[in-house]
């Protein structure tokens, strides 16, 4: 243990008189003491002050003098003072501090963790020294302490400054990246990620946005292409600083408005940018075709090239051709007002106008749509020429453009932009926004009155029902008004015998609903007795019911009493049925009656209030066989086609539905039992899983379901990534080829493939492994080549015939 004994003042006095020798042989390695004596009124720290150019650093006058306190110093008492022992070590101490301190604000409480906690640790370990008076061990450890600072502030630098990614937040059709090492262009898809040195481009009708750390959103038109030169965040301020280089297509930028030292900085070769701007246009030809640049922010956008610089304010543009000086900002071109359609509307198809108004001097109009109000991604894009104006007929001089269909139901937002003749776009004006709606549902519709096979002796029939409300209705042809509940009443015109009644309602899709009630007028001289004719029959008076009890209606005398009973040759005790009702005085009768076994017998007699008689022999037979559905060929799955023909025929069907849609069915054989029908539909196949379920109901209500899923797959099998085992070859190496593929059925076993080894071809076939996930080739390079090794092409199939032959 190291220990320090305290030596009087006075004895060191004497020991530096006496040993005079000594100190100066080793002047150069040891201080100079300095020995004062305390004046009257003076105080410790005005002796510091004096001596050593620090009042505070009287302590340490204290601990060279083994005094404890401040009071201990009195006026004639004599100090020494190891100056440059003192200064040494305050000056170290400070040193280190200082750097401790500057490394902590870089982050080494997080970066460099072991170095700053050395750092520290050792610094407090020289303060120790500096308090028992070991000055020179206090100064060297508090140097330690500053190096193992400094090395904390450097991997703190190091650290906190590191690459981050851009994120494809949004991309529709061809999408490619490249990486700084490759020669091949890939696919990117959303949520891809990029990073520094990676290069994107669009195809035409392509788009890509890209996201960066801090929010900010790069649009990329179509045939554009952008290379990440920059890429970096400060983990420590949360900034981050990113730089991208334009070579071809446009560019819209919409910055994030968040900390100050976001950058953001775009590369345009032969053009420097200074950009405060948050939202700007900008445009890069072909080689030699210049740049186009417009600002949209009140931030300023300065423009230098050629030794010209021009400064663009808001919704301000400039042209630089190739070595040539921006041009002077000129006012960018309003966006136009939107006409058609009014927001909010509504439409039940794609078959959509857009109109705007005419902006004076635009060459073309820049139209967009996107699914959400502030555009962060576009559904689509296109150009509109502005045509030549009509002076005559302002009305007729809109420009007009079609909604593109292929982008189907939803809700949408337009936008439109002004372009100038010198190709710079004016500020996206005011989004307008209208819903495209699929309904095919058509409006409901109830008649109320008259009832199916009702009788009337008046010149008229009374038709009352409702439907949906705002449906367009019409009877027999005839415009008829509902009421705000969608009710309606209409007096219809009779003529003499059976009369067909056609209602319709139709909602502002067009989708139609149609009714009709077959009536007859009679006289009551005519009175007869009729069964109604939606009465399920296997003939003349001869009922189909699905169930044992059943209800029989139809005309007869008005006030008539109508009575079934068992027929006398089906009347026994087992079976033995009667029932009795009063017709209305319309005529109109409904009684209920049972069988007891499947098929019996009645009578039935209608009695006039005048006492003449009527009378019906009818059979009553239970059917509850359902219908019979029948294909002319086994329907497949899975499937390459699109489109199927659906054909067959049904037995007992009187109406077939698929997925709920009525299909039309023809008669071939019309007995009336079990009629049989045919039917040929097409059916369209959507990419996947697709349902079919038909159903097939007969005239009592029985049903046949027939449902089946169909697999469509018309896609050739897709390349996920492939694999060379070695880049180069000489002969007798064993080469491995792994080629990763997607597809939705299953591929064939055998790919056929083409390698290119130095200046020579080598074709084979490689095998599908056990997952069905890859392609596996191996074979041993010929003896007689070598070099370089490359996959020429690779031709894939799966089992529903799909084939692409992919070429790299």
């Amino acid at each position: 243990m190291n220990s320090t004994r305290h030596i009087p003042a006075w004895f060191c006095f004497l020991i530096s008189v006496c040993s005079a020798s000594v100190v100066i042989a080793d002047a150069q390695s040891r201080e100079q003491v300095l020995t004062v004596t305390v004046n009257p009124n003076q105080g410790i720290r005005d002796i510091s002050a004096k001596y050593l150019d620090n009042p505070d650093l009287w302590e340490d006058i204290l601990t060279a003098n083994n005094l404890k306190t401040a009071d201990q110093v009195a006026a004639g008492m004599t100090l020494i003072i190891p100056v440059q022992s003192i200064s040494q070590a305050n000056s170290s101490l400070e040193a280190a501090t200082k750097l401790i301190k500057q490394a902590t604000e870089n982050g080494a409480a997080r970066f460099a963790i072991a170095e700053i906690d050395r750092s520290v640790k050792i610094r407090d370990e020289s303060i120790e020294k500096r308090k028992a008076g070991l000055w020179a061990e206090c100064t060297k450890l508090a140097n330690t302490a500053s190096d193992e600072a400094k090395k904390a502030y450097e991997i703190s630098l190091k650290q906190q400054n590191v690459a981050v990614e851009a994120i494809v937040d949004y991309c529709q059709g061809d999408v490619h990246r490249r990486k700084t090492v490759d020669s091949l262009w890939e696919a990117i898809s959303k949520a891809g990620v990029l990073a520094e040195g990676e290069t994107i481009r669009t195809l035409a009708r392509s788009y890509a946005d890209l996201v960066f750390s801090d929010s900010s959103r790069l649009k990329l038109g179509e045939e554009s292409q952008a290379m990440i030169r920059k890429l970096r965040a400060n983990i420590l301020d949360d900034t981050g600083e990113a730089t991208v280089s334009m070579s071809k297509g446009v560019l819209s930028a919409l910055l994030s408005g968040g900390k100050k030292g976001n950058q953001l900085n775009l590369d345009i070769p032969g053009i420097n940018i200074n950009n405060e701007s948050k939202q700007f246009f900008v445009g890069v030809g072909e080689k030699g075709a210049g740049a186009r640049i417009a600002n949209y922010d009140e931030g300023k956008l300065e423009i230098e090239a050629q030794g010209g610089k021009v400064v663009l304010g808001k919704n301000q543009g400039s042209v630089v051709r190739e070595n040539q000086k921006p041009s002077e900002p000129t006012d960018l071109l309003p966006s136009p007002r939107l006409l058609e359609p009014p927001d909010n509307a509504e439409r039940f198809n794609t078959d959509i106008a857009l109109t705007w108004e005419r902006v004076q001097g635009a060459e073309y109009y820049l139209l967009q749509f996107s699914d959400e109000e502030t555009f962060p991604k576009l559904l689509w894009e296109e150009t509109v020429p502005a045509g030549k104006a009509d002076k005559k007929d302002a009305a007729s001089d809109n420009i007009r453009a079609n909604f593109p269909s292929h982008l189907g139901t939803g809700t949408f937002y337009w936008r439109v932009s002004s372009v100038s003749a010198d190709q710079l776009p004016g500020p996206p004006g005011r989004s307008g926004y209208f819903r495209v709606m699929k309904d095919s549902e058509p409006p409901y519709l109830v008649i109320l009155s008259p009832d199916q096979g009702a009788s009337f002796t008046e010149s008229f029939a009374e038709i009352s029902g409702n439907t949906e409300k705002d449906a367009t209705l019409s009877i027999q042809d005839h415009a008829v008004k509902t009421d705000s509940k969608g009710e309606f009443r209409f007096r219809c015109d009779l003529s003499e015998g059976e009369n067909r009644i056609v209602i319709k309602a139709a909602d502002r899709a067009g989708n139609v609903n149609s009714l009709e009630r077959i009536v007859s007028r009679v006289t009551e001289e005519k009175s007869d007795l009729t069964f109604d004719s939606s009465l399920p029959r296997a003939g003349k008076n001869h009922f189909l019911v699905k169930n044992k009890s059943f209800s029989l209606s139809g005309k007869t005398w008005p006030r008539g009493l109508v009575s079934i009973r068992n027929s006398e040759k089906d009347s026994s005790e087992s079976k033995e049925f009667s029932a009795a009702a009063v017709a209305d005085d319309k005529g109109m009768f409904r009684i209920n009656a049972r069988l007891s076994g499947l098929k019996d017998e009645f009578l039935v007699t209608v009695i006039s209030p005048a006492g003449e008689t009527l009378t019906e022999n009818i059979i009553a037979e239970s059917d509850d066989e359902p219908p019979v559905i029948r294909f002319n060929e086994v329907i497949s799955s899975p499937t390459a086609q699109k489109k199927l023909i659906i054909a067959g025929e049904t037995e007992g069907a009187a109406s077939l539905t698929l997925n709920g849609a009525d299909i039309p069915l023809t008669v071939s054989e019309s007995e009336i039992r079990n009629p049989k029908s045919l039917f040929n539909f097409p059916f369209e196949l959507k990419p996947g899983k697709n349902v079919m379920r038909l159903e097939a109901r007969d005239a009592v209500g029985n049903i046949s379901i027939f449902e089946k899923e169909i697999l469509s797959d018309s896609d050739a099998p897709v390349i996920a990534g492939y694999d060379l085992s070695q880049k180069k070859a000489k002969g007798g190496d064993e080469l491995r080829v792994t080629v990763k593929v997607k597809d939705a059925i299953a591929v064939k076993k055998i790919a056929p493939f083409e390698m290119k080894i130095g200046e020579s071809d080598y074709a084979g076939q490689m095998l599908r492994s056990d997952t069905g996930g890859e392609y596996i080739g191996v074979f041993r390079v010929p003896g007689n080549i070598g070099g370089t090794v490359k996959l020429k092409s690779i031709t894939l199939s799966d089992y529903l015939g799909n084939t692409k032959k992919y070429d790299f």
